[in-house]
């Protein structure tokens, strides 16, 4: 950049134009008052692109896909059912499906008869499908649907390192993830961290107080120590108090 009134290095110095005339040259910045300045003196200026906004929800990795088989074939959902596990190509080479990427969720299907199973595909090598099972409800808190059933084993699969959770408020991604932590911290870990980012992401929605009536005995508490925080604590105290219930008096 050239300042004040020091005049401009010759046009065979500035870097690109000696070797490439005809290459366009763009000023990249988040910087608006750069890119306004930038615009009169012939500069081309613009934003980065790769971060910006989708325009609709269809444009994200949906992060499952469903698997129709034929009926002559409902075995493989028991062997699956039965082991726990099943080789990816046994239930390829009877569906017609897109390429699946690893840890994607799948839905297999009979065609007809409509039976169900669960399973996330592992890349392998060699490939495979583990079967999702339906936790049981021994503390309290369990998955109610397809989506939050998928969240929680992703959550508890120790191969998977990152996973993140795109879903409406109020869906329970945030439940599935306390609840997935909580269940780990008897065999695999000893402390959980709980992390929640002060700005909003998206659109605001305002803070929520935490007063809503759970069925039975059990309310959220507000949290009036760190205003932001009071859905983690309610939902935290909801698996401890649900605990603790089972446990008796001390």
């Amino acid at each position: 950049m050239f300042r004040g009134q020091h005049a401009a290095p010759p046009r065979h110095n500035r870097p690109g134009t000696g070797l490439r005339p005809e290459a366009r040259v763009s000023l990249v910045t988040r910087d608006v008052a750069m890119r306004v300045k930038a615009r009169p003196l012939g500069v081309n200026a613009e934003d980065y692109r790769d971060d910006k906004k989708i325009s609709s929800v269809d444009e994200l990795y949906p992060g499952s896909a469903t698997i129709t088989i034929p009926d002559d074939y409902h075995g493989l959902l028991t062997d699956l059912h039965r082991e726990a596990r099943l080789e990816a190509s046994r239930v390829l080479s009877v569906a017609s499906t897109g390429p699946l990427l690893a840890n994607q969720c799948c839905t297999i299907v009979t065609e007809s008869s409509g039976k169900v199973v669960l399973a996330i595909y592992k890349a392998g090598p060699p490939a495979y499908f583990r079967l999702v099972r339906k936790p049981d409800n021994e503390r309290g808190i369990a998955p109610m649907n397809v989506e939050q059933q998928f969240a929680l084993a992703l959550l508890t699969d120790p191969e998977i390192l990152l996973v993140t959770l795109v879903g409406r408020a109020g869906s329970g991604k945030t439940l599935m993830a306390l609840l997935a932590g909580y269940l780990q911290l008897r065999e695999t870990y000893g402390h959980l961290l709980i992390y929640r980012p002060n700005i909003e992401i998206g659109q605001s929605l305002g803070y929520l107080p935490g007063r809503r009536r759970l069925p039975g005995s059990l309310r959220w508490p507000s949290c009036r120590r760190a205003r932001g925080t009071g859905t983690s604590s309610d939902r935290r105290h909801v698996s401890h108090q649900e605990t603790a219930s089972e446990r008796g008096p001390q």
